[in-house]
């Protein structure tokens, strides 16, 4: 997407949120894992300290960033898919805020830190947008009411064949209300602190501008065997020559039931 002055946005970026416990699924020993999840994907990683958990919640924060939005959508499928395949190795959790399965089965949960600024934004006129989200996908779409630092909790409940869908989507919001200075804030800090905010109109990010057609550069890198990208009728991906066209094919997800869960139990 072009910016003011002609020039090309270089910077994007999402706040993902991973329970304690399965954390080590996307740092490894020594950070192997995550060495590798940001050289796969062409992102670069910061993970919040054990004791800079969501407010509420026992889950840490995953900083992403990169050059490109399908860059931060491909690794934080790839996240998820490496925390269930770790929940299903260690057992039921410890804590009801660790829970990795759903209430329904094939569900996976994605939960995510977003600027309470563009919850209008997500959420559209008289909840248009947020609708249009969760039908177009077929995945449950939720913003919690609590707004902490400046953040509010995003949760994506669904099988793996919608979670990309309904991401990419969100994506979009994002990429469409907030200049790159804001995505430099947002993604400066790897913590939200548990300090609750008032409720408000504030900020809603950039104005006027964004409506265009949403460009990604880059492809998107192949993600494990549990997230497999189905075509899309919904995205406009700009096609550089001898790039290849960003993908989503079929999904065939991790066994029913799991879930990469935060706080309380999915709706």
């Amino acid at each position: 997407q072009g910016w003011a002055g002609g020039g090309r946005r270089i910077l994007h970026g999402f706040k993902m949120l991973v329970p304690d416990s399965l954390v080590p699924s996307v740092i490894g020993v020594g950070g192997a894992t995550k060495k590798q999840l940001e050289e796969s994907h062409g992102v670069r990683l910061r993970v919040s300290s054990r004791d800079e958990v969501y407010p509420g919640t026992r889950c840490r924060v995953v900083v992403i960033s990169a050059q490109s939005p399908g860059q931060v959508i491909s690794v934080v499928l790839d996240m998820a898919y490496r925390a269930v395949e770790q929940a299903k190795r260690d057992g039921p959790p410890r804590t009801e805020q660790e829970s990795v399965f759903g209430k329904e089965a094939d569900e996976v949960v994605l939960r995510g830190a977003v600027l309470h600024t563009l919850s209008s934004a997500i959420i559209g006129p008289k909840g248009s947008r947020i609708k249009a989200i969760r039908d177009s996908s077929g995945c449950k779409v939720y913003l919690e009411n609590n707004i902490f630092d400046g953040h509010q909790m995003l949760r994506i409940i669904g099988t793996p064949r919608c979670l990309q869908p309904a991401l990419e989507q969100v994506m979009r919001v994002l990429e469409e209300e907030m200049t790159e200075a804001q995505v430099r804030s947002y993604i400066a800090k790897a913590s939200v602190e548990n300090r609750e905010t008032p409720s408000g109109k504030g900020d809603r990010g950039r104005k006027g501008g964004g409506k265009g057609e949403w460009r990604d550069e880059r492809p998107m890198a192949a993600l494990p065997g549990g997230f497999r990208r189905s075509r899309s009728r919904s995205r406009s991906w700009s096609k550089e020559k001898g790039q290849n066209h960003a993908r989503r094919r079929s999904v065939s997800g991790p066994r029913a039931g799991a879930a990469v869960a935060c706080s309380s139990s999915a709706s």
